[in-house]
C-alpha cells in the first residue's frame, strides 16, 4: 500500500479549500494588509503596544479587536455621542483594559452641535457631514495633547482615527504629541476620491503626517468597486 507523499496531500487539500472560497495561512506568514493587530505585532516584536488611543469609536469594534489581540495594553476609546457611548461601554465591559471616554478630539476644547445621522457609525463633525437634521446633540470637545497632559500620558503606541472627514482637526489637536515624536503609529480611514465627503483624503493625511516623520505602513480594509478606482481603506501611518 503506497501512502501518497504530505506535500501532495497538502496541496490537494489547499486546492480543495481555495475551490470553495477559502485560503489558510499560518499566523507567522498572514500577509500584511489583513489584521492591523497581526501587522503591529510584528512592528512591535519582541515587545506590544502599551497605549492605543481608538478616537472615533462607534461601539467598540476597533477596541475589542485590539483588547483581544494585546491584553496588556491600555486601550482608551472616545466616542462622544450619548446613545453610542452607552452601547460602546455595553460591548467593552469585559475588557478590564477598555476605557471608555465620552469626549471628541478635536483641534480645540468646548462644545459644538452635531446633527446625528441615521447609521451611527457616519456621524461626524466635519462640516461637509455634519447636515442639518431634526436630530441633533451637544457634543463636548477637548484636544489629544491636553487629555494627555492632563492624564500624564507621554507616549502612544497607537492612535488610531475614524471620525468620517474630521481626522485632520484630531491631528492638528494632537501637534505637541507628533512633533516630539511620542506617537509611534496612527491608523486612520482615508478616501482617494475627491468628491468622496465622508472620508479624509489620503493625500491631504499622508503630507501632513510626512512632514512629522511618518510613513506608509499598509492598507487595510480596502472598499473598492469592481472596474472603479479605489474608494477608501484603513491606513497604517509609522515613524520611518
Amino acid at each position: 500500500m503506497y501512502l501518497t507523499h504530505p506535500s501532495v496531500a497538502k496541496s490537494a487539500i489547499q486546492q480543495f479549500l481555495w475551490s470553495v472560497g477559502i485560503k489558510l495561512y499560518k499566523k507567522e506568514t498572514l500577509p500584511i494588509g489583513l489584521l492591523p493587530a497581526y501587522d503591529l505585532a510584528r512592528h512591535f516584536a519582541p515587545d506590544s503596544p502599551r497605549t492605543i488611543f481608538d478616537v472615533g469609536a462607534n461601539i467598540g469594534q476597533t477596541a475589542v479587536h485590539f483588547a483581544t489581540h494585546f491584553k496588556q495594553a491600555n486601550i482608551y476609546s472616545f466616542e462622544p455621542v450619548a446613545q453610542t457611548f452607552q452601547q460602546l461601554k455595553k460591548h467593552t465591559a469585559d475588557y478590564p483594559n477598555v476605557q471608555c471616554i465620552q469626549l471628541a478630539l478635536s483641534d480645540v476644547a468646548g462644545e459644538q452641535v452635531m446633527y446625528l445621522q441615521e447609521h451611527s457609525w457616519l456621524n461626524s463633525l466635519s462640516e461637509k457631514v455634519n447636515q442639518k437634521n431634526s436630530n441633533t446633540q451637544t457634543v463636548q470637545l477637548h484636544t489629544l495633547d491636553n487629555f494627555c497632559a492632563e492624564k500624564g500620558i507621554t507616549k502612544i503606541d497607537l492612535l488610531k482615527i475614524d471620525t468620517e472627514g474630521y481626522d485632520m482637526h484630531v491631528l492638528r489637536g494632537a501637534e505637541k504629541m507628533l512633533r516630539n515624536k511620542n506617537i509611534r503609529y496612527l491608523l486612520i480611514e482615508v478616501g482617494f476620491q475627491e468628491q468622496d465627503t465622508q472620508h479624509s483624503q489620503f493625500d491631504e493625511i499622508s503630507q501632513h503626517l510626512k512632514g512629522f516623520g511618518f510613513s506608509i505602513r499598509g492598507f487595510y480594509n480596502q472598499f473598492v468597486e469592481y472596474g472603479k478606482p479605489l474608494g477608501y481603506v484603513d491606513a497604517l501611518f509609522g515613524l520611518a
